[in-house]
């Protein structure tokens, strides 16, 4: 098998967790600083695929999240509305009506109404939040 080396990828995953503080923007969830398996992903907003060079390694360009969030976030099934508001996809308030698992994991106090701004050492990158909000989430 060949794989396609992201040259670059450490080190932007080592910037969006410095960037995020190193706790999940969507809950806080957090083991704390460089811990070996913190349990974080340092996931791209607009995708390593569909990114230029200079993209692919902005630290703007990536959130850290809890593997719940991230994979949400990268479904489409959650998104960031223009002042941070965390949005949630019907789809997924669908399955919260009458999934608790699904209710406790994307409603509040879990999933915070908005994006841990303070958490944020630099604001992420508006282009690649408003590309993630009109090209990936679906309401």
């Amino acid at each position: 098998m060949i794989t396609k080396a992201r040259i670059g990828q450490h080190r932007f995953a080592r910037g969006v967790l410095d960037n995020c503080g190193w706790s999940c923007l969507f809950c806080g969830f957090t083991l704390g600083t460089e811990v070996t398996g913190h349990l974080l992903r340092a996931s791209h907003i607009k995708p390593w695929r569909d990114s230029a060079w200079k993209e692919r390694t902005d630290p703007r360009n990536g959130i850290a999240a809890c593997p719940t969030h991230d994979a949400a976030f990268d479904a489409g099934l959650i998104g960031l509305g223009l002042d941070q508001r965390i949005v949630v996809s019907g789809r997924l308030r669908r399955a919260a009506a009458t999934n608790h698992a699904v209710w406790t994991a994307f409603s509040p106090p879990v999933l915070r109404e908005r994006l841990s701004e303070s958490a944020l050492a630099a604001p992420l990158g508006m282009d690649y939040t408003h590309w993630h909000r009109t090209v990936v989430f679906t309401d």
